[in-house]
C-alpha cells in the first residue's frame, strides 16, 4: 500500500545534468519508501488566479510538494492552496536574494564580509553618486566581490580589481538589485559547504578551486571530504533556524580563523558532496518526508 503522493516542482528552463539529478534522485529515494512520486516543471502546473481563488485542482492530490526551485510566486500559491510545501516560500525567498540572506543573518549575530548594497535605480539613464562609491572604497580595498542579488552556480559573481572596474560593473547592472563585498583573500577559491536537513548537519565538504577565486563545482572546484568541529555545525545549525530552512547547503569562509557566512542555498546540490562524504544524502532527504507525510 502507497504511504502518500508527493510531487517534485523543477525549474522549466533549467535542464543541467546536475540539476535534474536532484529530483530524479528524490524520486528513487521516495519510492524506495512506498511513496508516489512525480516530477513536474512549473510550467506544467498550470497554477493561477482565477477570480477570486487560486486555481489549483491538480497540486490539491499532492500530499507535499519539494520545491526544487526559487520561483517564490508560483510555491506560495501551491501554499494557498492549502498544500505543504518544503521549503517554504518564505525560507527560499531568504535564500534567494542574497542581500536579503545576510540581513536577516546580521540581526541575529552570524559573521559576514562586509557588505553593501545596490541603491534602487529605475532608469540607466540617471547618472552614478561616485561619493557613495568613496565611501565603499574607504571601507573596503580592492579587489573586492561584485554579485547579482539573484543568482546561483556562481554566475555573475566578479572579482573587481579597481576604482574603474568597480564603476564599469555598477554602471552595467545598475538598474538591478547587487551588492558589493569584501574579498576575503585567505578564502580565495575555498569554501566548506555544509548541508542540513531537519535541523541536523548531515554532509560537509572543503571545495576547492585552484583557478578560480569562485569555489563552485560548476566553475572548476573540487570537493573534498571534510569534518566540520562543533563550532561550524553550531553555525550552520543556527543559520538554518534563522531562516527557517528544512534543507539547505551553507558556504563557509574562514578569515583570520573566524568563520564567516558567504551564501545559503536553499536548494543546494548534493551530487558532489553524496560521492566526497560518502552520505546518501537523497536517502535521507526523503527518510526525512516519508516522517512527515
Amino acid at each position: 500500500m502507497k504511504k502518500g503522493k508527493v510531487l517534485i516542482v523543477i525549474n522549466s528552463f533549467n535542464d543541467r545534468e546536475s540539476y535534474l539529478y536532484q529530483g530524479n534522485r528524490l524520486k528513487e529515494e521516495l519510492k524506495n519508501l512506498n511513496i508516489d512520486v512525480d516530477i513536474k516543471k512549473t510550467s506544467e502546473l498550470f497554477i493561477y488566479i482565477d477570480g477570486d481563488h487560486i486555481n489549483n485542482d491538480e497540486i490539491k492530490k499532492y500530499d507535499l510538494v519539494i520545491f526544487n526551485d526559487k520561483d517564490t510566486l508560483i510555491s506560495r500559491m501551491i501554499e494557498k492552496s492549502g498544500v505543504r510545501v518544503k521549503n517554504s516560500s518564505k525560507a527560499i525567498e531568504a535564500c534567494d536574494n542574497k542581500f536579503l540572506t545576510h540581513l536577516l543573518l546580521s540581526e541575529n549575530g552570524i559573521k559576514m564580509p562586509i557588505t553593501f548594497p545596490s541603491l534602487l535605480c529605475y532608469s540607466k539613464d540617471r547618472g552614478i553618486d561616485e561619493k557613495y562609491i568613496e565611501k565603499i572604497e574607504k571601507t573596503i580595498v580592492f579587489p573586492c566581490v561584485f554579485k547579482l542579488n539573484y543568482g546561483s552556480l556562481g554566475a555573475n559573481v566578479y572579482l573587481i580589481e579597481d576604482h574603474k572596474m568597480l564603476l564599469e560593473y555598477i554602471e552595467k547592472y545598475k538598474d538591478q538589485s547587487f551588492l558589493i563585498q569584501e574579498y576575503i583573500k585567505e578564502s580565495s577559491g575555498t569554501d566548506i559547504r555544509v548541508i542540513v536537513l531537519n535541523n541536523k548537519v548531515i554532509a560537509s565538504m572543503l571545495r576547492k578551486n585552484e583557478k578560480d577565486f569562485r569555489s563552485n563545482i560548476g566553475h572548476g572546484g573540487i570537493g573534498y571530504k571534510y569534518e566540520i568541529n562543533e563550532k561550524i555545525e553550531e553555525i550552520a545549525l543556527k543559520v538554518t533556524k534563522i531562516l527557517g530552512l528544512d534543507y539547505c547547503g551553507i558556504d563557509i569562509l574562514i578569515k583570520n580563523g573566524e568563520y564567516l557566512i558567504c551564501e545559503v542555498n536553499s536548494n543546494a546540490f548534493f551530487q558532489e558532496i553524496e560521492k566526497v562524504s560518502e552520505v546518501n544524502v537523497a536517502k535521507l532527504y526523503a527518510q526525512f518526508i516519508s516522517a512527515i507525510i
